[in-house]
C-alpha cells in the first residue's frame, strides 16, 4: 500500500516538474542568457562612457593647463612687473609726505604708463581666472590708477590730525596686504604648494574681505586706505568722516599718555 501512495504522488509531481525543467531548457534559459548578454553588454558602454568622460576631462585640464602656460603665466608676469614698479612709487609717495618733501616730477607720467598696461592685462586674463582673483586685480588696478595728490598738503592736513607718519606707513602695509594676496592667488592658481586653498580663505589671510575691502577697521587703517590708498574711489564724506575719526582716536590717546 505503501509503495502505491509513493508512486501516485511521484507521478503527480513528475509532470510538473518536467514542465519546468522544458519550460527553462526552451524558453527561460535562453531568455536569461540573453539578459544577462545585454547587461554585460550595457555595463561595458557604461565602463566605456565612463573612461571616455575621464579621458575628455583629461584633455580639457591638459588643454588648460597648456592656456595656463601659454597665456596666462605671462600675464601674470606682466602684471607682476607693473604692480611692482607701483608698488615702489607708492612708497616713494607716502615717504615724501612723511618726510615733509616733494617727489620726483615724472612719476605721475609713470603711473599713467603703469596703469594702461595693468588695464590691458586684466582684459585679457579675466574669463581665465577665478572670480576672487579678477576682483583682487581690479581692486589693484583702481589703486594704482589713483593720481597723486601733493605730497605737502597730505602732510599738512596729516599734522592736522594729530600725526604725520602712522598713516603713510599703514598705507604701505595696505598696499602689501593686496601684493602678499596677489602672490599667493598666483600660487594658488598655478598649482605652486602641497594643497589647493579656497580664493575667499586667501583674501581673509591677508586682512581683505570677499570685495577686497581691508578688514582692518581701526581709524589709522581706516583712513589710510581711504584718504591714501584709494582716494577717488571715496567720496569726500567718507574721507571726512574717516579722519573725524582719527582725530577723536588721537585725542583719546594723547589725553591718556598726558595722565601716566
Amino acid at each position: 500500500m505503501l509503495e502505491l501512495i509513493k508512486a501516485l504522488q511521484f507521478e503527480k509531481w513528475a509532470v510538473p516538474i518536467v514542465f519546468v525543467i522544458l519550460l527553462w531548457q526552451y524558453v527561460l534559459k535562453s531568455a536569461f542568457e540573453l539578459w544577462l548578454k545585454h547587461q554585460s553588454e550595457m555595463q561595458k558602454q557604461q565602463i566605456g562612457n565612463t573612461l571616455a568622460i575621464q579621458k575628455e576631462l583629461v584633455i580639457k585640464q591638459t588643454e588648460f593647463e597648456t592656456v595656463k602656460l601659454e597665456r596666462v603665466l605671462p600675464l601674470l608676469e606682466e602684471i607682476n612687473g607693473t604692480i611692482l614698479k607701483h608698488n615702489m612709487m607708492f612708497r616713494t609717495y607716502t615717504s615724501a609726505i612723511v618726510n615733509k618733501s616733494g617727489y620726483p616730477d615724472n612719476m605721475e607720467a609713470l603711473r599713467l604708463e603703469q596703469d594702461e598696461k595693468i588695464i590691458k592685462a586684466i582684459s585679457s586674463i579675466s574669463i581665465y581666472i577665478p572670480s576672487e582673483f579678477r576682483i583682487l586685480l581690479y581692486k589693484i588696478r583702481r589703486v594704482i590708477s589713483c593720481s597723486w595728490d601733493d605730497s605737502l598738503r597730505m602732510y599738512r592736513v596729516l599734522r592736522e590730525i594729530g600725526n604725520t607718519e602712522e598713516v603713510p606707513f599703514a598705507a604701505q602695509a595696505l598696499y602689501s596686504d593686496l601684493v602678499n594676496c596677489y602672490y599667493e592667488m598666483c600660487n594658488n592658481y598655478i598649482g605652486i604648494g602641497d594643497k589647493a586653498q579656497n580664493y575667499s580663505d586667501i583674501l581673509s589671510n591677508h586682512n581683505l574681505n570677499s570685495d577686497v575691502v581691508t578688514t582692518k577697521t581701526d581709524p589709522i587703517n581706516q583712513l589710510a586706505w581711504k584718504f591714501i590708498l584709494l582716494p577717488e574711489y571715496y567720496g569726500d564724506n567718507n574721507i571726512i568722516e574717516a579722519q573725524y575719526n582719527l582725530e577723536e582716536f588721537y585725542k583719546i590717546k594723547y589725553n591718556k599718555s598726558a595722565d601716566v
